[in-house]
């Protein structure tokens, strides 16, 4: 509290930065298996909530469902390249693997980071095994395995993803699994900007990112009835920050909304019997 109190008025820090600094005290906390000191804290929500009041929040994203998943299925089947078999096999893999897009494209800034390995992948008849050596959930610095299970139908990731590693050029690099045609490694940047142009060749309506994937994984999760412990482990979350990620339908809300509104019409009375 008296942290808070020093960045909004010792400071006068904009409640967006505030914002910042308290979700990288979160993180550190978090990541070295310690309590999020932001959870059942009423006094210092009090203070928080005015210390972060107002500020340029960001629209919500929309999660990429899994009819989207379809569309961009059948788009890479009636036109078939490199850069669709690509583009695809990520959208996939990061959608039902749950994945954060720094977990598995390079970064935008040459650094150590080159996202998910090709020596890290390994393929079985009914599944695909992922190492995450860069993630938030990786608080022991050994790798997260992440498994994602071949589905009887397409849209399914396994098949996407060996299809990619078939056409991937041997004159790529060794260490990134995803490189573009030329054999460079594939960027954020890449993924970020055909993401962006396939949801507009959808005519999707909506504010779409990378973490669309994610949003829309923790969704179609949520509605087809996993219950929250299922959903924070398929996703690696720490906390329950998972709930923010579940964007409930109009048609899951009137459901929920069915339930909870009473009988329109009372149920008729009984008319007495005749002596």
């Amino acid at each position: 509290m008296n942290f808070l109190t020093y960045l909004k008025l010792g400071r006068n820090l904009s409640p967006t930065t505030i914002r910042g600094y308290l979700s990288a005290i979160r993180h550190l906390h978090v990541i070295n298996g310690m309590p999020d000191p932001l959870l059942n804290r009423p006094r210092l929500s009090l203070v928080r909530a005015a210390a972060t009041k107002g500020g340029a929040i960001s629209p919500a994203r929309t999660p990429i469902s899994f009819e989207t998943l379809h569309a961009i299925h059948a788009k890479a089947i009636l036109a078939p390249s490199y850069e669709a078999t690509l583009f695809t096999a990520c959208c996939f893999v990061a959608f039902f693997g749950f994945l954060r897009v720094s977990e598995f494209a390079a970064a935008d800034r040459p650094s150590s980071k080159a996202g998910l390995l090709a020596e890290h992948v390994s393929f079985s008849s009914q599944w695909v095994q992922l190492l995450l050596l860069d993630t938030k959930a990786d608080r022991e610095k050994k790798g997260v395995r992440v498994v994602i299970a071949k589905r009887a139908t397409n849209p399914c990731a396994v098949r996407w993803l060996a299809a990619y590693c078939r056409a991937r050029p041997t004159t790529a690099e060794a260490f990134p699994l995803f490189v573009t045609e030329d054999g460079s490694p594939m960027r954020q940047s890449w993924f970020r900007v055909r993401l962006k142009r396939m949801v507009e060749s959808l005519g999707l309506p909506g504010v779409f990112n990378t973490h669309s994937l994610r949003i829309g994984a923790a969704t179609e999760a949520a509605a087809a009835g996993f219950s929250g412990h299922e959903i924070q482990k398929l996703g690696r979350w720490a906390s329950r920050a998972f709930l923010t990620y579940i964007r409930p339908s109009a048609k899951a809300q009137a459901n929920l909304n069915l339930r909870f509104s009473l009988p329109l019409t009372r149920p008729d009375k009984k008319t007495p019997a005749k002596k």
